[in-house]
């Protein structure tokens, strides 16, 4: 998941945002996680910095229409009674249900510069990660036997 580009397009208050979900998942309550958009305001302050109700509402948006999360119940609040809504993370099952995993099949919707940009990240992490896995060989095949 955190390899996806779906995960990787996400600004640090999703990302946060997605990190206070599953802090709320404990195996079993998938689709019962409750998270209002005030809730998840307070949890996204850092050292005392207050973080607006938009922005945490910007962050709900980006890990829906990332496929990180799908709404289970909507919530609502009238004069008698109020319910935040419940969120179910697409990476884990639901009861029965297998996990849909949705960030995966997400593409973004770029003009041809963030394209392009995003191509060159991607392939500065495959050659990072190649050039990692070749010194850890050739560490291997230093190592004198015994």
């Amino acid at each position: 998941m955190l390899e996806s580009l779906a995960y990787r397009s996400l600004d640090h208050y999703a990302r946060s945002l997605l990190t206070e979900l599953k802090m709320l998942y404990m195996g079993q309550n998938n689709g019962k996680l409750y998270m209002s958009l005030r809730t998840a305001a307070d949890r996204l302050a850092v050292a005392g910095v207050p973080v607006s109700k938009t922005t945490a509402k910007k962050a709900f948006d980006a890990l829906l229409d990332r496929g990180f999360i799908r709404a289970s119940q909507v919530g609502s609040f009238d004069w008698k009674q109020g319910t935040a809504t419940t969120w179910i993370l697409t990476e884990y099952p639901v009861g029965e249900t297998f996990p849909t995993k949705d960030f995966r099949d997400w593409k973004p919707a770029l003009d041809p510069a963030d394209r392009a940009r995003l191509v060159l990240v991607r392939v500065h992490d495959l050659r990072a990660r190649a050039a990692d896995q070749a010194g850890e060989a050739k560490r291997r095949d230093e190592v004198p036997e015994r």
